[in-house]
């Protein structure tokens, strides 16, 4: 995303971490699950999905770290860029270097980005 040309993406910049992440690619390399560490939360609304449900990226900050996020096909993909590990209380919420993957569900409610949102989008039908 950081390197796309498309406006969609603008938000996304890396800054010093691009170039690391980069080797890291290019190596095959996938750090630990904390470095550049990300996890996914399926949003329901009484347990209902709204899988084509699509929001643009946007960045915030988390503690020292910064947080990009996204909604695709009804789920919200959380990717940490910080030159330290990642302080999660649930570790295991991010891809495993095995590739073990847990997602999380939560109430859209219960996450304030994306109930306003929602709300937004419910208001312009």
């Amino acid at each position: 995303m950081s390197v796309s040309t498309l406006p969609v993406f603008r938000v996304v910049d890396l800054g010093p971490h691009e170039e690391r992440i980069r080797k890291m690619l290019v190596a095959d390399d996938p750090g630990e699950p904390y470095e550049y560490g990300f996890f996914a939360v399926v949003p329901h609304i009484d347990n209902e999905v709204f899988s084509d449900w699509i929001l643009e990226p946007d960045s915030t900050r988390f503690g020292n770290h910064r947080l990009y996020r996204a909604v695709i096909g009804g789920i919200l993909y959380c990717f940490v860029v910080s030159g330290k590990p990642w302080p999660t209380p649930h570790p295991h919420l991010l891809i495993q270097k095995d590739g073990h993957w847990m997602f999380a569900h939560k109430d859209i409610r219960q996450i304030p980005f994306l109930r306003e949102s929602f709300d937004a989008a419910s208001r312009v039908k």
